[in-house]
This record gives C-alpha cells, structure tokens and sequence, in this order.
C-alpha cells in the first residue's frame, strides 16, 4: 500500500520549482534557524486546540 503524495505528510521537495540541492539547504537553512523550535511551532496548535470545544 502507497500513500499518495498528497495525502503523506513529512518534508518534500519542492515540485518543479527548485533542485534538490537548492530544496536541501532550504531545509537546513530552517532547521538551523534558532527562531525555529518545537514550542514556538506548536504554538498556533495548541491555543486552537484548547480554543476549540467539544
């Protein structure tokens, strides 16, 4: 069984847009980006998380 490309989650490069080359240092470039972390991306999901009720 394939999960189809839009449907899979995770990084991906660009289509069509860029090369590899240019798609990896893109990535490193925000991973290595001190601005970048897990509390700071999880932010907007959970204040919608504990925002939304059941």
């Amino acid at each position: 069984m394939k999960t189809g490309t839009a449907l899979s989650t995770g990084l991906k490069a660009l289509p069509d847009k860029v090369s590899s080359f240019a798609s990896t240092q893109a990535a490193w470039r925000f991973y290595a980006n001190e601005s970048v972390s897990l509390p700071v991306l999880q932010a907007p999901l959970t204040k919608a998380a504990q925002s939304t009720t059941v």
